[in-house]
């Protein structure tokens, strides 16, 4: 029983000294930010995280900037930058986005949605939705990724389903 607490202690104690690790770092979140905002020269702060980066304390800096996002790793004890990192940034295909194009296609057939995904209709990117009808009806309906507008609504059947063709 005294193994049990003196392990829980141990631990307990380094939970306490890892949560204050980013007090101890002479490099505070601020000098980090600004020196991989320096580096990049132009974008914004998204975010900077205290990192482990091979067993050193780093800042990962996140910058957006041209539809893209640099992650500028900053070694937490000298301030020098380690390695930077290119990401695209996150576009139209988001969460966000889907959830409104979604709403509207609900508006225009009001049902249950059973498939969400992406595709193109009269040329134009659009965001896809099969609905089940209250009458049990399937829908493909297509919303423009630009203008959030329903540009069709089809009659439509489920993968490996076949339509029912005596409707």
């Amino acid at each position: 029983m005294k193994l049990v607490n003196i392990v829980l202690c141990l631990m307990l104690c380094a939970g306490i000294a890892l949560a204050q690790g980013e007090k101890s770092t002479p490099v505070s979140k601020e000098q980090a930010s600004k020196t991989a905002l320096d580096m990049v020269k132009s974008g914004v702060v998204q975010n900077a995280e205290l990192k482990m980066d091979n067993g050193k304390q780093a800042w990962a800096v996140d910058i957006a900037a041209d539809n893209k996002v640099q992650r500028v790793w900053v070694d937490a004890h000298s301030g020098k930058i380690i390695r930077t990192e290119l990401r695209p940034a996150a576009t139209d295909t988001s969460e966000k986005s889907m959830d409104r194009a979604e709403k509207v296609a609900v508006k225009e057939i009001p049902g249950e949605v059973v498939k969400r995904s992406l595709g193109t209709a009269k040329k134009q990117a659009t965001f896809q939705f099969l609905i089940k009808g209250k009458r049990g009806q399937l829908m493909k309906v297509d919303v423009s990724k630009k203008t959030y507008k329903v540009l069709s609504v089809t009659p439509a059947a489920l993968e490996g389903t076949p339509r029912d063709s005596t409707k």
